[in-house]
């Protein structure tokens, strides 16, 4: 039987602007206001919410002298899109 956390990862992968969302947190461009030049608002939340819970990715909040908010790929993460990176090219 196939592991419900590995199918979810799949129909994740293909909605929209998943990839973009990846490949803009790989380039730095890791804050929710870079995520709304290519995605609306509902799909940013529900995309950060999915990849957060598959482990792609890391919220960071740093509340010091002003509130800091970003995102950035976990190991798997950083290990799936380079895959994902590589069957690209191959197309």
């Amino acid at each position: 039987m196939v592991n419900e956390n590995f199918k979810e990862f799949f129909r994740v992968l293909g909605l929209t602007s998943t990839f973009d969302l990846l490949k803009s947190i790989q380039e730095g461009k890791n804050q929710y206001k870079d995520f709304r030049t290519f995605m609306a608002v509902a799909t940013i939340n529900l995309r950060l919410k999915q990849l957060i819970n598959l482990g792609i990715i890391e919220h960071h909040i740093d509340r010091k002298s002003k509130r800091k908010e970003w995102y950035t790929l976990t190991e798997k993460g950083k290990r799936i899109l380079d895959a994902i990176i590589r069957l690209e090219d191959e197309f």
